[in-house]
């Protein structure tokens, strides 16, 4: 946990301890009641304060989330959607992360997952009960208290998913954990919820994904088009995850059909705290204070008792004494960003790198040498037989010109310059030559894949101030210019195959300006 000189001390009634962590909302702070209890304070960012429909969206999540029983999620405390930054207070939870556990101890066992499965499917009625939709379920999203499961997180989502940030690089959700219909843009309801559960599962029992892991683009892409790789799971446990994890939202299984899947055994199994280490809670804290601090110059020592951030709000005891100072790289990437044109999303650190993809060299240097080699072997050498076979010697000729066309258009695509194409929620890129450009979504007015099946194209319709500042020859096309030439001289497969991500990466980050048609 750190402390920061902007830190407020005070958040409605609560005093802040310090801050846990960032997510998509704001900050997330631990804080202290009135009476001394422990609540976890989730404040929005000032981009976010500013929209209305934000405001309004949020405030109705919040009325819903407090129907949802705190026996299964982080109840909510107190909130005020109303303030100069909204912000919202729930149960502060001790123990680590679904993720955290994994990560540190590895798979769990089938009794395990079981009991995980029916914890969190009591914990999906509740929060579907109460008129909400969760989605963004995930491993980090889970706290594993020593009385089971607890959802945390619900009803964010789809606060956030409705504001005008998300068409400049908010993303909401988890690629791995998304429903294909999430994906999509088509209708989202509570079967998107078991999607990810099923998916929460096969990380639970093997440490990885149902589609393994990569950039987000191949992560969108098997979700819509490929079958999970579920690991081997004890009946009835594997036809749960598989009919979870079905790509038709009707042939999944709500939460209760879940529990009657699972059967009475799981009444019978230990408690899931038992099968795992729970960290203790932490025994020493600041004390609660009700005054506001005096502006500092330096930055504010961590105190002794502190936590590590886990997903948007949870902790785990952790001692590290020494001073919080903000690291001089990230200085640096704030001044950049700072420096970027009008309309650029700030965030805190480096730019992600997003979903990149690169121009081939390798299968048009196979062609470009075999069809040298025959062009070669094809030229007649022999004057006699010019002389002797003269239709021979003349048909010989048009083939070696045929090679001859082939080794050029490839040897082309084999010492032209590499192209890079990312694109991440701050905007696309364009690197060639090793002179990167970024052109944030603002000025981006159309994305749409052009040309022929062979030889697709990504063309980009900008605005004037970009247009000439790209490291690409300027090949215009009805008023847009093409900027990566998708896995030309590839084999067939390997260019469905970049089409597809793509077109999943350019719907994930910028659906508003892809034209599919």
């Amino acid at each position: 946990m750190t402390t920061h000189p902007q830190d407020p001390a005070l958040v409605g009634p609560f005093a802040i301890q310090g801050r846990l962590g960032r997510g998509a909302m704001g900050a997330v702070y631990l804080a202290r009641s009135p009476g001394g209890r422990l609540v976890a304070v989730k404040v929005v960012r000032d981009e976010l304060a500013g929209d209305a429909a934000f405001r309004a969206r949020f405030a109705r999540e919040i009325e819903a989330a407090r129907r949802v029983s705190g026996a299964f999620t982080a109840a909510v405390v107190d909130a005020d959607p109303d303030a100069e930054r909204p912000w919202l207070a729930t149960e502060y939870l001790a123990g680590p992360t679904l993720q955290k556990e994994i990560e540190a101890s590895g798979p769990l066992t089938p009794g395990g997952v079981r009991s995980l499965g029916g914890g969190l499917a009591e914990a999906l009625m509740a929060i579907h009960a109460a008129g909400l939709v969760h989605r963004d379920l995930k491993p980090s999203n889970i706290v594993l208290t020593d009385n089971g499961p607890r959802v945390i997180d619900f009803g964010i989502a789809r606060a956030l998913e409705e504001v005008s940030l998300t068409a400049t690089g908010v993303v909401v959700g988890t690629p791995g954990y998304l429903s294909p219909e999430q994906i999509t843009g088509t209708a989202i309801g509570p079967a998107s919820d078991m999607f990810a559960l099923g998916a929460v599962l096969v990380f639970a029992a093997s440490s990885r994904g149902p589609f393994a892991s990569g950039n987000q683009a191949s992560l969108l892409h098997r979700v819509l088009h490929d079958q999970p790789q579920i690991p081997s799971l004890p009946d009835p446990l594997q036809d749960v995850v598989r009919r979870c994890l079905a790509k038709d939202p009707a042939h999944r299984p709500t939460p209760r059909e879940l529990l009657d899947l699972l059967g009475g055994s799981t009444a019978m199994l230990p408690p899931l705290a038992q099968t795992i280490a729970l960290p203790l809670p932490p025994t020493k804290l600041l004390p609660p204070t009700d005054q506001q601090p005096q502006p500092q110059l330096q930055p504010q020592p961590q105190m002794q008792g502190q936590w590590q951030s886990q997903g948007q709000g949870q902790g785990q005891p952790h001692q590290q004494p020494e001073p919080h100072v903000q690291p001089q790289a990230q200085l640096q990437a704030q001044a950049q960003l700072q420096s970027q044109p009008p309309g650029f999303p700030q965030s805190q650190g480096a730019l992600p790198s997003g979903a990149a993809f690169t121009t081939s060299r390798g299968w048009p240097s196979a062609i470009a040498v075999i069809s040298t080699l025959l062009w070669l072997g094809f030229i007649p050498q022999d004057q006699q037989m010019k002389v002797q076979h003269p239709v021979a010697t003349a048909l010989f000729g048009l083939v070696s010109l045929v090679f001859l066309f082939f080794a050029i258009r490839n040897w082309y695509l084999v010492l032209r310059r590499r192209v890079v194409l990312r694109l991440s929620p701050h905007g696309l890129t364009i690197e060639r030559a090793g002179k990167p450009v970024t052109v944030p979504w603002t000025a981006i007015t159309r994305l749409r894949i052009t040309g022929d099946v062979r030889r697709p194209w990504l063309t980009a319709w900008l605005e004037t101030t970009y247009q000439g500042s790209l490291p690409v020859p300027h090949r215009p096309h009805h008023g847009g210019i093409r900027i990566y030439p998708i896995a030309h001289g590839a084999t067939t497969n390997s260019r469905n195959r970049q089409l597809n991500e793509l077109r999943a990466a350019l719907n994930w980050y910028a659906g508003h300006l892809h034209d599919n048609s």
